[in-house]
C-alpha cells in the first residue's frame, strides 16, 4: 500500500527546506538514481534533493505517471509520498533508504529516515 510510505511533515513556523536523499544496496537502483540527476536539473537523490519549490521533482513524478505537488516556502504542512516509489522498488531487491531533513523558517532542523527491504 503506497500510502503507508506517506511522510507527514508539520512546521508551525513554516517550512524553509525539505531535503530528500536516497541510498540503496541495489546496483540497478543506484544507477537509476544517477540517471535522474543527469536528466532532471536539481534532482540528485544520492546527494540530497531540495523539495521545496522544486518543479523538476514534479516533472520527474509526472514522467513516471504519478502526481506530486511540492510545498512552497512558508507552508506549514506537507506530505512527501515515499510510497510513490514502492512500485519501482518491488523489482529491485535490496535495502532502499530514504532520508528526510526538514528545516523551518526559524532554522530548526529535524531528520528521519525510512528503510525498505525488498527480497
Amino acid at each position: 500500500d503506497p500510502s503507508l510510505g506517506d511522510t507527514y511533515i508539520e512546521a508551525q513556523n513554516g517550512i524553509k527546506s525539505i531535503t530528500v536523499s536516497m541510498s540503496s544496496t541495489s546496483p540497478d537502483m543506484k544507477a537509476s538514481l544517477q540517471d535522474l540527476s543527469a536528466n532532471y536539473d536539481g534532482v540528485d537523490f544520492l546527494s540530497g534533493t531540495e523539495i521545496v519549490g522544486n518543479q523538476e521533482v514534479v516533472r520527474l513524478f509526472s514522467d513516471l505517471g504519478q502526481s506530486l505537488s511540492v510545498p512552497s516556502e512558508g507552508d506549514t504542512t506537507y506530505t512527501f509520498p515515499i510510497g510513490n516509489f514502492f512500485t519501482l522498488l518491488m523489482f529491485l531487491p535490496g535495502e532502499h533508504s530514504f532520508g528526510l531533513t526538514v528545516t523551518d523558517m526559524d532554522g530548526n532542523t529535524r531528520s528521519g529516515s525510512l528503510t525498505i527491504t525488498v527480497e
